[in-house]
C-alpha cells in the first residue's frame, strides 16, 4: 500500500508541474508518464494478496484506525478490480493530453479545439461507469469514487429539498438595490499575495507545501 501511495505521490508531483511550470512542448511525455504510474498503481492494488490482507485486517472485528483504513482500503480495492488495466492507463494518458489541450482552448476562446478531448473524456467514463457497474444510473459509480454511498437520486433530492429556500434567496434578492460588481482586472501577483494572506490565517504550513499560480485553481495532496 505504501508503495502505491508513493506512484500516486509521484503522479501527484508530475501534476503540480504539469500545471504550474510545465512548457508546452513536454505535454505528450508527460502524458506517457502519467499512463505508466497508473499502469503501475493499479498493478498493486489489485493484486489478490492486497485483497486478502485488507479483508483479514478489516475483519478483525475491532473499530481500531488500522481496520477502518482497510475497509477503506478494500472498498478501492474492489473497486479497481472491476476496472481494465488498459482503460486505467488511458483515462490517465488522455486527462493529460486534455488539459494541455482545454488551456490553449482558453486562452484561445476556441471551445471547438476542446470537443474532442471532452467527448472522448466522456466516453471513457462511461466505460468506467459500465466496469464499475450501476443499478440505477450511470454516474452512481462515479459519484462514489469521491463520495462512497452517494447515488445520483440522493443528490436529486437534497437539491429537491434545497429548491424552495433557493428560490425565495433569489426572488428577494432581486428586489434588493442592485450590487455593484468590482471592477477591472486584477494583476496575478496581487491574486497571489491575497492568497497567500488567507492560507497564513487558516494556519497553512508553507514549510510543507506552496501556493502557485496556474491556469486554473486546484489542490493537490503530495
Amino acid at each position: 500500500w505504501r508503495e502505491m501511495s508513493l506512484l500516486d505521490s509521484t503522479a501527484a508531483v508530475l501534476g503540480w508541474d504539469e500545471q504550474v511550470m510545465m512548457p508546452h512542448g513536454g505535454t505528450a511525455w508527460r502524458a506517457s508518464q502519467f499512463a505508466l504510474l497508473a499502469r503501475m498503481s493499479h498493478a498493486i492494488i489489485v493484486d489478490p494478496k492486497l485483497g486478502d490482507a485488507l479483508r483479514t485486517v478489516a475483519g478483525n472485528g475491532t473499530d481500531s484506525a488500522a481496520a477502518a483504513q482497510a475497509t477503506e482500503g478494500l472498498r478501492r480495492h474492489e473497486r479497481a478490480t472491476r476496472l481494465s488495466t488498459e482503460l486505467v492507463a488511458e483515462l490517465a494518458e488522455v486527462c493529460s493530453l486534455a488539459q494541455a489541450e482545454w488551456r490553449a482552448a482558453r486562452q484561445e476562446s476556441d471551445h471547438d479545439r476542446f470537443r474532442p478531448w471532452l467527448e472522448r473524456i466522456v466516453r471513457l467514463k462511461r466505460m468506467e461507469a459500465d466496469s464499475v457497474g450501476w443499478k440505477d444510473h450511470p454516474y452512481d459509480a462515479l459519484i462514489d469514487e469521491y463520495e462512497p454511498g452517494t447515488t445520483t437520486g440522493s443528490i436529486r433530492s437534497l437539491f429537491a429539498e434545497l429548491a424552495p429556500a433557493v428560490s425565495e434567496i433569489v426572488a428577494r434578492r432581486s428586489q434588493e438595490p442592485p450590487v455593484h460588481e468590482p471592477a477591472g482586472n486584477y494583476p496575478i501577483e496581487e491574486q497571489r499575495k491575497l492568497g497567500q494572506m488567507v492560507a497564513h490565517s487558516v494556519g497553512f504550513c508553507f514549510e510543507s507545501g506552496r501556493l502557485d499560480v496556474s491556469t486554473h485553481p486546484f489542490c493537490s495532496g503530495i
